[in-house]
């Protein structure tokens, strides 16, 4: 076998050290580098797209609270105003109330007063009817007609005693 060959083998050696020296060589210098400067580019987008992301959270955290707070606002206007709506469909529905009650009470007067009319003209035309009647009455059953005054004292005095 050639590889156990010792009279290569510190020849061997030595080209496995000068190869070696080679390819760190070119590991440090050319790849390495590259290497490094990709990663660190990496690393500088990863932070960077960390910022942003943190500070698009921060910035929808401000607009959610403006949201909530503007949304509370409306919501308490909201309610303010139908507060206010209610408070003004209660005021005109006492003031109707009231204008209507007051004109049930004038026409309940207004009724009571030709009801009292009426019940008057009734008891004068009663009263005549009543006087007239006892007298054709009286004078039937007598023969003889009493006079007007005579009617009317006897019908005033049977109203007195029925009413």
């Amino acid at each position: 076998m050639p590889q156990v060959d010792t009279t290569t083998f510190p020849s061997q050696i030595f080209w496995l050290i000068v190869l070696f020296a080679i390819f760190y060589w070119i590991v440090a210098k050319l790849i390495l580098p590259r290497m490094t400067s990709l990663l660190e580019l990496r690393q500088r987008t990863i932070s960077g797209n960390l910022e942003r992301a943190e500070a698009a959270r921060a910035e929808a955290e401000t607009v959610l609270a403006a949201y909530e707070q503007a949304l509370s606002q409306a919501r308490a206007q909201a309610h303010e105003t139908l507060k206010a709506a209610h408070e003004a469909i209660s005021a005109e529905a006492a003031r109707r109330e009231q204008e209507q009650a007051a004109d049930i009470a004038r026409r309940l007067n207004e009724a009571e007063q030709r009801i009292a009319e009426a019940t008057a003209a009734a008891r004068a035309t009663v009263g005549e009817a009543i006087a007239e009647v006892t007298a054709d009455v009286v004078g039937q059953i007598s023969g003889k007609k009493p006079t007007a005054k005579q009617v009317e004292d006897a019908v005033a005095a049977a109203q007195a005693s029925a009413g």
